[in-house]
């Protein structure tokens, strides 16, 4: 998708899409939740849809608009979490932009290109940074124990151990 010359999505099948960047990030919160699949596909239909569903299968749509009209996509390591990141998130988007996203109405796609720039001197940046760094062989030891404890502040899958960089 070319956001300079193409219109940002906000309808599919002639139907009313909600495309702000809260519904996406609920549509992953929904996603990985543990309600049964039926609850999961009503709560995202009515998320992304509240005037009701297209006659057309809506699906696609949504994974393409999920994907920010990029269907490449890629698989990597996983290096940031929407939900356990969301403070570094809101003060990145402040510090780089002064964009509030507690009051802010952007569209999917703009968010998502704002997050895919952030700068590196924003906590979100750092904290990425340091979740994908590797030890390089010829580390001593002492900093391979410093990058280790580091890394484990901000470690995904332990949400609230605090962040390196005061998060």
């Amino acid at each position: 998708m070319n956001l300079l010359l193409e219109e940002l999505p906000t309808t599919c099948g002639g139907k009313r899409f909600n495309s702000d960047f809260r519904a996406a990030l609920r549509f992953f919160e929904v996603f990985e939740s543990d309600i049964p699949d039926d609850e999961k596909a009503a709560k995202i239909a009515a998320l992304f849809f509240p005037e009701g569903l297209p006659e057309e299968d809506p699906w696609p749509f949504i994974e393409n608009f999920l994907s920010g009209g990029d269907k490449k996509g890629g698989e990597g390591k996983r290096c940031f979490d929407f939900a356990i990141d969301s403070g570094r998130i809101f003060v990145s988007f402040f510090h780089a932009y002064g964009i509030d996203l507690t009051t802010a109405k952007l569209h999917w796609y703009i968010f998502l290109e704002l997050f895919r720039g952030l700068p590196d001197d924003t906590i979100m940046k750092k904290t990425i940074e340091l979740r994908l760094k590797e030890p390089d062989k010829n580390d001593s030891p002492e900093y391979r124990q410093k990058l280790r404890r580091a890394q484990d502040a901000v470690r995904l899958d332990t949400p609230g151990l605090g962040a390196l960089f005061g998060g």
